[in-house]
């Protein structure tokens, strides 16, 4: 939970967030965070970028005064990770039954 105070309610405030995922194996991960005022019904999304080796990042602008909470999300990407998997094996002239 954050709180954003503004004196100035025309002046609008960034926020960034950086993250570090850890795993016991190589993955590759995506992320996203969610974050919503406290009078909102509804969570905004942002993606977050990789920023170099686990780590991500992404910004939002608050736009009013008040609470802003947030959910984190993250997942693997087993696509992603195979596919980089066969890129090596290619690249090396190897032949594998998954492909």
């Amino acid at each position: 939970m954050l709180k954003n105070t503004l004196r100035n309610p025309f002046r609008l405030k960034k926020y960034t967030l950086l993250l570090t995922f850890y795993s016991t194996v190589m993955v590759l991960f995506l992320a996203d965070y969610l974050y919503e005022h406290e009078s909102d019904k509804l969570w905004d999304e942002c993606i977050m970028h990789k920023q170099g080796n686990d780590k991500f990042g992404g910004e939002f602008i608050s736009k009013k005064n008040g609470f802003y909470f947030f959910k984190i999300e993250a997942w693997k990407d087993h696509f992603a990770r195979w596919q980089h998997e066969v890129g090596k094996k290619i690249k090396a002239g190897l032949r594998s039954p998954s492909f």
